[in-house]
């Protein structure tokens, strides 16, 4: 497995050697690992540490990495995934998102909570990592196991400090050069990291 920094110069040249062929031989490495990714196998495994949860794979088929997320209620049909999950849960949700990059055997994940205001439309979506207060002991047995498993396939865990590492001179579709991180260029710059 290569280190943080030598995977993403791997995978990504600077923006001034935009144009250039160490540019582009890098940009079609990471569009020929984004066109050969399946992550039915991690689904299935998910699907199967996570017995009681309803587990969605919530990849996007130009990102760097392969998503899901857990709907950390026990035994909660997804439902449909919007209004009718959020008035089921009384307006008050929590995720275990999961991110595995497909440049290398790398993993990030955290728990999202969820709130929506039915009276005023309003959605609210907060990051709180890996926040002890949000973990109840069945959460934190799925989270063990789950580490348990990708650690046995030679994945390595990311931690926030880790993903938020500011990342000069390289370009992403959704971020300003200047706002780049870690996360962005070894997972998606689809999903905002930065707790608020």
């Amino acid at each position: 497995m290569l280190d943080i920094n030598s995977c993403i110069n791997k995978y990504y040249a600077p923006e001034s050697k935009k144009g250039s062929d160490i540019y582009l031989e890098k940009q079609k490495m990471r569009e020929q690992k984004i066109q050969e990714k399946d992550g039915s196998e991690i689904l299935k495994l998910l699907k199967n540490i996570s017995k009681d949860y309803a587990v969605v794979d919530f990849t996007d088929e130009e990102a760097c990495c392969y998503e899901y997320f857990i709907l950390l209620h026990k035994n909660q049909d997804i439902l449909d995934n919007d209004t009718e999950l959020m008035k089921a849960l009384n307006g008050l949700r929590y995720d275990l998102k999961i991110f595995i990059s497909i440049l290398d055997k790398y993993y990030y994940m955290f728990i999202e909570e969820i709130t929506y205001d039915e009276t005023n439309v309003l959605w609210s979506f907060d990051i709180k990592n890996l926040d002890k207060r949000y973990i109840n002991q069945d959460v934190d047995t799925l989270i063990k196991n789950i580490d348990t498993a990708l650690r046995y396939r030679g994945y390595l865990k990311l931690y926030y400090e880790d993903v938020i590492r500011h990342i000069s001179d390289i370009e992403v579709t959704y971020k300003e050069i200047q706002d780049v991180l870690v996360f962005d260029l070894l997972f998606t710059d689809l999903v905002t990291v930065i707790k608020s």
